[in-house]
């Protein structure tokens, strides 16, 4: 099994409401990183956007706006995603984790090695752990 927990390193205290499908507004301050995840969304700038394109059968991905009333800015870099295929503790060891795969469980993300080797080759804010270990 290679298939991994993919969550961000460093804790943002950025909080995003989604006003409809595809505006969010910020309601809580904090920075605007690479990668914005919680259960509740997965956001990507658009400097990953070719890593997540590859994942087309697996994944949709919308362009969204973010509205910032504290700085008074419409930030339009990101795009969120919406992957299709699910896991959960009991199937994960059953999975086929061989090439550039991705899934979801209540909300949270978890990627194939080779997804994992990508997106770490492009982005250092990300960290992975390996199956359910984070949720131990």
């Amino acid at each position: 099994m290679d298939i991994w927990f993919l969550n961000i390193v460093e804790h943002n205290d950025l909080v995003l409401w989604k006003v409809n499908d595809q505006n969010f507004r910020v309601v809580k301050k904090g920075n605007y990183m690479p990668f914005l995840i919680n259960e509740n969304y997965f956001l990507f700038n658009n400097v990953h956007l070719d890593i997540f394109k590859k994942l087309h059968n697996q994944v949709s991905i919308k362009k969204v706006k973010l509205f910032d009333p504290i700085l008074k800015k419409e930030i339009d870099i990101y795009y969120e995603l919406n992957v299709f295929n699910s896991i959960d503790a009991s199937s994960i060891e059953l999975e086929n984790s061989e090439g550039i795969k991705i899934w979801k469980f209540n909300g949270y993300v978890f990627v194939s090695g080779e997804l994992k080797n990508e997106l770490n080759k492009a982005c250092d804010s990300l960290a992975f752990s390996l199956g359910f270990s984070y949720f131990a």
